[in-house]
């Protein structure tokens, strides 16, 4: 899928550059949460994958794709969206 998007295999590991906003919680729990959950929010990457297909970009498309995937994963293995008061304290935790 990624070569006919005009990717490479390698960018998947792309994905993992959303977890850089982690280094938000050095500052503090809110500023951690903050960044975690706009770089973790589906809407972001739903719109860029829309805007690739709308305008035939497959790079924008790529990019949205794989932070799906990132965020697919994410939940899978049980990191929900952020409260502000700990890390461990997520949305999934209901």
């Amino acid at each position: 899928m990624t070569n006919a998007l005009g990717g490479h295999w390698g960018y998947l590991f792309l994905g993992f550059l959303a977890d850089l906003t982690l280094v938000g919680y050095g500052v503090s729990s809110r500023v951690g949460a903050a960044l975690y959950n706009l770089v973790h929010s589906t809407l972001l990457p739903l719109a860029l994958v829309g805007a690739g297909f709308t305008f035939d970009l497959g790079g924008l498309t790529l990019a949205g794709l794989i932070m799906l995937t990132h965020i697919g994963f994410d939940r899978m293995a049980g990191y929900g969206l952020k409260y502000p008061d700990a890390f461990k304290h997520t949305h999934l935790d209901a």
